[in-house]
């Protein structure tokens, strides 16, 4: 991990030096824990304070909104795919992103780390290779890395950016298990108890939606006094109209990057539901989010050979 941050820092001290960019987008060690933060590095001497590792989480590409001047960024898998949708929307000119591979080795769920601690607070954390050392007071605990990734980064496809300017050389990324995929009941009644207890914990601080890239309304509907799409208390109905708006919302859009899920201070997890909008959408339509920058979304195009089953299947 040190020669990639070597590489991450002279790319960016690089960049910054010739002036090819303004600005390098990446990561900085946080005040806590396996809670790295964003760098905005303006100088050369600023890339000195990027870094990476496995507690790199969120997706950058939230900070993308229309960039009117010219940056380069570390993506992940995960942020390349939501670079192009982005780009897809026309959310900001292409000469003016300098993509920076970074090939992801998985991220870690810090809450899966205070469930096997058992404790919400620590005092620090480091890799030793794929081990994961969490010190609190007189305690300390290793765990296995593999044990504590992201749900998301455990089944990702595609962990190596898929559209890039720069990839970063000697960075390896994690082989995803194969055919893993977030599950949900096969009995209606089942599903919709599973819906109905999550929608249950959640405060509507809107944390999930922050975070999303995908998500850049001026005015999100949850906002919206007229009409009111969504009262402004969290009531069990209104959160299901929320989190069913939002997934409607990102079907054929999220890349499961799983930002939202580490976002939510109350673990609200419907990250199935995304799933299964994702799986819909590539059994429908041969269509896989941020693939390609060539594809046309399947909600921004039209074929005869369509399928028309939701029609008539009710």
């Amino acid at each position: 991990m040190n020669e990639l941050i070597r590489q991450i820092r002279d790319t960016a001290r690089r960049l910054l030096e010739e002036r090819q960019v303004e600005l390098v987008l990446g990561f900085e060690a946080g005040p806590l824990p396996l809670r790295n933060t964003p760098c905005f590095a303006r100088s050369a001497d600023g890339a000195d304070r990027l870094t990476w590792d496995r507690a790199c989480g969120l997706n950058l590409a939230v900070f993308l909104d229309g960039p009117a001047r010219r940056i380069a960024i570390l993506a992940k898998g995960c942020d390349s795919r939501a670079i192009v949708n982005l780009l897809k929307e026309r959310r900001f000119a292409r000469e003016n992103i300098v993509i920076v591979g970074v090939p992801c080795e998985g991220m870690i769920d810090r809450r899966k780390v205070e469930r096997r601690l058992g404790e919400t607070d620590f005092d620090d954390a480091r890799f030793e290779g794929e081990r994961l050392v969490v010190r609190s007071g007189a305690r300390t605990l290793e765990l296995p890395v593999a044990e504590v990734l992201r749900d998301a980064c455990r089944e990702c496809a595609m962990p190596t950016p898929v559209f890039y300017d720069i990839l970063l050389d000697g960075a390896t990324a994690r082989i995803p298990a194969a055919g893993s995929e977030a599950a949900s009941p096969a009995d209606r009644a089942e599903r919709w108890q599973r819906f109905e207890a999550e929608a249950a914990k959640c405060i509507r601080c809107y944390a999930c939606r922050n975070v999303c890239p995908l998500c850049y309304c001026r005015e999100c509907c949850a906002d919206q006094s007229g009409p009111r799409w969504v009262g402004p208390a969290p009531t069990p109905a209104d959160n299901q109209v929320f989190l069913l708006m939002r997934a409607l919302h990102l079907a054929g859009r999220c890349v499961d990057c799983g930002a939202c899920i580490e976002a939510c201070p109350v673990g609200v997890d419907v990250r199935y539901l995304f799933k299964r909008m994702e799986r819909e959408v590539r059994e429908r339509f041969g269509y896989e989010s941020g693939r390609a920058l060539d594809e046309k979304p399947p909600l921004a195009g039209y074929g005869t050979d369509d399928p028309e089953d939701f029609i008539t299947d009710v």
